[in-house]
């Protein structure tokens, strides 16, 4: 129950409804990591005529009837010098089969074209991928479930079913991958390891899990080499948290063994965030011992960290809704403020004309 509860909270300051989400979009927002997915997704054709086009990451929202914000996964766009039109490359995530992947992909590229529209008024050309993970393959993408065929409306629904609104989709279906297959694969470190953690690790066991990181070192280490490195592994830490059962204090000493050094302020904040916020929810793991007043002190103090990030939680929301995509730099400041920064930032809100307003320094 305690790893179901973190699922819905931040992974690294990130909230995006699951950990995986979050992993993903930490990783491939950056194109230098997105850029070997983008084009390993691409048909041959496309991966020659576009090679020498920079690929550019672009806010993945668009608004639609009634000023109704729609969001996607990661947005890029590639201008070829023979196109009047750019070239919109949406990379969207899925941890299962979901029906209604070709209807929302749809709804968003026709509320994304006036955006995007150039010359002559005419639409951008758009390119859906998706990379899909889990125990369940991704399945036939279609625009409705496929339904119970009975004798005497078979006809009927194989007509109706072929006038269905289609939409090509390429995917990369990570369950019918192998580890090999992804390690091997022509991508940065960290876009590796990301997809092999995605596949992989969910449920692991103990045992599992530092065999799998033990695999891994090499990639581990060269990530961690990156400038951004330190950030990358505290993330990959946190996902493992989220989504198997292994004591924080023996993977945190599994990551310092592959890394050499030893990981002290970034893994031990998660794990304690991770463990006040279900303290908070009456979820509290580990033993029950310790003095009455530790374990009182350390309730009250759980709850003031769970509200406050109640709040930044909500705010974060109102403001993507008001103003679209919320970048690194303010979801932070958000999760690090106070309480009583939060209220006065929900008051500036409701006058505010753009981000800078609300965060305005008095």
């Amino acid at each position: 129950m305690a790893r179901a509860f973190a699922r819905r909270r931040y992974l690294g300051g990130i909230h995006l409804g699951n950990p995986h989400d979050a992993l993903f979009h930490f990783v491939f927002a950056e194109v230098r990591h997105a850029e070997g997915l983008l084009r390993r997704l691409l048909p041959p054709r496309l991966q020659k005529a576009l090679a020498r086009c920079k690929i550019t990451a672009v806010p993945a929202s668009a608004v639609g009837p009634r000023l109704r914000r729609h969001h996607a996964d990661l947005l890029f766009v590639v201008y070829h010098p023979e196109l009047g039109q750019p070239i919109l490359l949406l990379l969207e995530h899925k941890s299962g089969r979901d029906h209604r992947l070709t209807r929302q992909l749809i709804r968003y590229l026709v509320n994304l074209g006036p955006a995007w529209a150039k010359k002559g008024g005419l639409p951008p050309y758009c390119v859906s991928l998706v990379v899909n993970h889990g125990r369940r393959p991704i399945g036939l993408m279609t625009w409705r479930p496929l339904l119970r065929k009975t004798p005497r409306a078979e006809g009927l629904f194989e007509g109706l079913r072929d006038l269905d609104p289609t939409l090509r989709i390429l995917a990369w279906d990570l369950t019918n991958c192998s580890e090999a297959e992804i390690r091997t694969a022509l991508l940065t470190a960290l876009a590796r390891l990301c997809l092999l953690f995605l596949q992989f690790m969910p449920d692991s066991t103990e045992a599992a899990c530092i065999e799998r990181l033990d695999r891994w070192a090499e990639l581990l280490r060269e990530a961690a080499a990156d400038p951004a490195g330190h950030e990358a592994v505290d993330q990959l830490h946190s996902y493992i948290l989220h989504v198997t059962d292994v004591p924080a204090d023996r993977l945190a000493a599994a990551f310092a063994k592959i890394l050499q050094h030893s990981i002290k302020n970034p893994m031990i904040t998660t794990a304690q965030r991770i463990r006040a916020a279900a303290r908070a929810e009456g979820l509290a793991e580990g033993k029950a011992e310790g003095k009455a007043e530790g374990k009182a002190e350390a309730k009250a103090e759980g709850k003031a960290e769970a509200k406050a990030e109640g709040k930044a939680e909500l705010l974060l929301r109102q403001l993507a809704a008001k103003f679209g995509a919320i970048s690194a730099a303010v979801t932070k400041r958000m999760n690090s403020a106070t309480a009583s920064e939060l209220d006065e930032y929900g008051l500036r809100l409701l006058n505010a004309s753009s981000i800078a307003d609300v965060l305005r320094a008095e």
